[in-house]
């Protein structure tokens, strides 16, 4: 395993675990570029991303237990209201995370209320997370080959490429949802958690 993977593996490890406290990007946006410039490489990256979910979700909870507390960026009181209805069911209520655009920490903040076990929370945790971001990886490794092949002998130039105007056209994205989010914010008497979601624009 060379250096760069490691490096690459524990960025991704990073960036899982802080989003399951603060942070407002979700892993599979630099689990799906670094996957796409390395497909042979996938399930590490897959591993490394599930695991630091996993582990910061667990970490988060038990310092919210603790009586820590931070800003949730783009976190809304109608999405906790959600999140609280979803975990009524327990652990499990996690299905609902990974496509319904809702912050995984929103959960975690409601899963730590409640006083959920972290062994459960860790397993339906890479259960569905790790689902998802498992969908990720397999569909950048065939888009990248798809790439490789359509590109050869300039596979790796190609890659770059595409991969810029991915995330050219992911931020823009982004910030279009962003402005639309906060228009339906501010047309609601529901304020986001610690009036943060401003202080965190795209």
């Amino acid at each position: 395993m060379n250096t760069v993977l490691v490096m690459c593996a524990i960025a991704l490890f990073v960036w899982a675990f802080t989003e399951a406290f603060a942070w407002p990007v979700i892993p599979d946006v630099a689990l799906a570029s670094v996957v796409f410039l390395a497909p042979d490489h996938a399930a590490v990256l897959v591993v490394a991303t599930v695991t630091g979910s996993v582990i910061g979700g667990v970490t988060a909870m038990a310092a919210r237990r603790s009586g820590w507390r931070w800003p949730l960026p783009l976190v809304s009181e109608h999405m906790q209201s959600r999140v609280a209805t979803w975990l009524d069911r327990g652990p499990v209520g996690l299905m609902h995370q990974p496509l319904t655009g809702v912050p995984y920490k929103a959960f975690v903040v409601e899963g730590a209320r409640r006083g959920f076990r972290a062994l459960p929370w860790a397993w339906w945790t890479g259960v569905f997370r790790g689902a998802r971001m498992a969908v990720v990886g397999a569909t950048m490794v065939l888009a990248s080959n798809v790439v490789g092949h359509l590109a050869s002998p300039h596979a790796a130039e190609a890659r770059i490429v595409v991969l810029v105007v991915g995330l050219v056209l992911f931020v823009i994205g982004w910030r279009i949802t962003w402005l639309l989010w906060i228009r339906s914010e501010s047309r609601s008497p529901a304020r986001t958690a610690g009036d943060t979601a401003r202080t965190m624009r795209p």
